[in-house]
């Protein structure tokens, strides 16, 4: 199953497509990768219902990850969890 967007940068127009296996992924799951065109780190959430994608700033800003256990979980803020 792909994932089909674009690039999340500014001035990029460059299309975005993931491929993954879903049979065999826990989704919702995180992938890394960098744009084509402009280089630049692009986090996207592989999902079969709301995939995203996300600039490396907005992912850091939303995101945190525990190097040791490689989990991703939503920052927590003084106004609650994000959504």
């Amino acid at each position: 199953m792909p994932v089909i967007g674009e690039c999340p940068y500014d001035n990029c127009d460059e299309s975005l497509w993931i491929a993954f296996d879903e049979e065999n992924l826990e989704l919702p799951m995180f992938s890394r990768d960098d744009c084509e065109e402009c280089k630049r780190e692009i986090w996207t959430k592989l999902s079969r219902v709301s995939p995203e994608s996300y600039t490396q700033e907005d992912f850091y800003e939303k995101f945190e990850i525990n190097e040791e256990t490689k989990l991703i979980t939503l920052k927590e803020h003084i106004d609650g969890p994000l959504n």
